[in-house]
């Protein structure tokens, strides 16, 4: 076989191994972690190897990485013999424990051990497994990695050898580890990667959490990274802040929320419903907030909200409006009246300037604002008081367009439009 060859694989969903050397039985498990080296190993350059290691799992959302109880969850475990060690690993042990209250050891299954260059891929829902890998002519080894999952105490462990071609007993030569230091990546790399399902009985809010330990030779195991999770089963709520019952501008603000108390509310669709007409979408929206709505004289107008969380779990669709309204100008006119009188707009067109004159019948807040034919604002007075009598406000127009624009005179929620024309000649 050529270099990096895997040689023979042995899959077992019951406990079964597989043997290149003569007499070899399972009792040999314990041979490949505690047999004991000879002196010549044991004292050979007197040189050792270094694990920097990690463990990763599922990504998932916002910093307590919520995710979905159902689905695989992923993981992978990196090791690396790093560029300052001594010599190259000639073993390498890895055991990770997964709690077998929430994991659903069932649906466990390696998938895949890589060291280098080479990667070996396992047959799925295996429950222990062996692969030998020949790395000759590169080196005159052949790397036995063994993998079994424990059903019962949920633990998971991988081992790694470098055998001798002949004796296919460990080598002696500390130069013929299977992981040298990683000078030039990834000769010095690997890691190994499973999968399990969640069982059923996990609930909303529960943490997942668990970590592996690598041994390089003789080292001391060393503890990865705990890495967490937290499920999500909840669906995500939302609504649309009530309305007044009626509207006295053709333009009024639509405001919705939500919540998802867990990975996070990812979309908003919000729905307008016409005159009691079929429920259209209306907005699309990642976060709360408002918007403008449009609409036409004596038109009543209902909405509500549909939120979606980062997982996808849906708000279920409602059956009721959760703001309705309905536009009266007619109304706002007489309003309007009751606040203003005299308003004129001069000159009107105007060219770089124009004042806007008013009489208050009662002290009042007033905002102002400028919009253009397509409903931009391209100017606005912020709201102050005007005490009551004639006022004048000025407008300065030197950096506004020519064109049509409709002068907006607001007052709390009552509206008042006329229009301007600018031209420039």
């Amino acid at each position: 076989p050529g270099v990096g060859q895997a040689v023979n694989l042995g899959i077992g969903l019951v406990n079964m191994g597989i043997d290149m050397k003569d007499g070899y039985d399972a009792t040999q498990g314990c041979w490949r972690k505690f047999k004991k080296k000879s002196q010549n190993k044991l004292d050979s350059k007197g040189v050792t190897s270094f694990d920097p290691n990690e463990k990763i799992g599922p990504r998932g959302y916002t910093a307590e990485r919520y995710i979905s109880k159902d689905g695989n969850l992923n993981y992978t475990i990196f090791f690396e013999n790093k560029k300052t060690a001594e010599a190259s690993a000639l073993e390498v042990f890895v055991t990770d424990t997964l709690d077998i209250n929430k994991f659903d050891l069932k649906t466990f299954s390696f998938s895949s051990v890589t060291f280098g260059e080479t990667t070996a891929k396992v047959q799925e829902f295996a429950k222990e497994f062996q692969i030998l890998v020949d790395l000759y002519p590169k080196k005159n080894i052949i790397v036995q990695a063994h993998g079994k999952l424990d059903t019962i105490k949920g633990i998971v462990s991988w081992d790694f050898h470098s055998l001798d071609r002949i004796t296919m007993e460990l080598t002696e030569d500390p130069d013929m580890g299977f992981l040298p230091p990683n000078v030039t990546g990834p000769e010095g790399e690997g890691n190994v990667t499973f999968s399990c399902k969640m069982k059923n009985t996990v609930k909303h809010g529960d943490l997942i959490s668990n970590r592996a330990s690598i041994v390089f030779d003789f080292n001391a195991p060393i503890l990865t990274n705990t890495y967490k999770n937290r499920i999500d089963a909840m669906t995500p709520v939302s609504s649309v802040a009530a309305l007044q019952g009626s509207q006295r501008d053709s333009i009024f603000t639509v405001s919705w929320t939500g919540d998802d108390f867990g990975s996070k509310i990812s979309k908003f669709n919000i729905f307008v419903s016409t005159n009691d007409k079929e429920y259209v979408l209306w907005k699309v929206a990642s976060t709360s907030g408002n918007a403008k709505f449009t609409g036409k004289d004596g038109s009543k107008y209902k909405f509500f909200s549909e939120a979606i969380d980062s997982i996808g779990f849906v708000e279920p669709m409602k059956t009721t409006a959760e703001a309705i309204t309905t536009i009266d100008l007619k109304t706002a006119v007489r309003d309007i009246n009751d606040f203003y009188s005299e308003l004129q707009i001069f000159p009107n067109p105007a060219k770089n300037q124009c004042s806007i004159s008013f009489t208050c019948k009662t002290a009042s807040d007033i905002g102002i604002t400028l919009i253009d034919i397509s409903g931009k604002t391209v100017m606005s007075v912020g709201s102050r008081k005007y005490m009551s009598g004639k006022q004048t406000i000025d407008l300065n127009l030197e950096r506004i367009p020519e064109g049509v624009y409709i002068v907006k005179m607001m007052n709390n929620n009552q509206a008042f439009h006329q229009k301007l024309v600018i031209s420039k000649k």
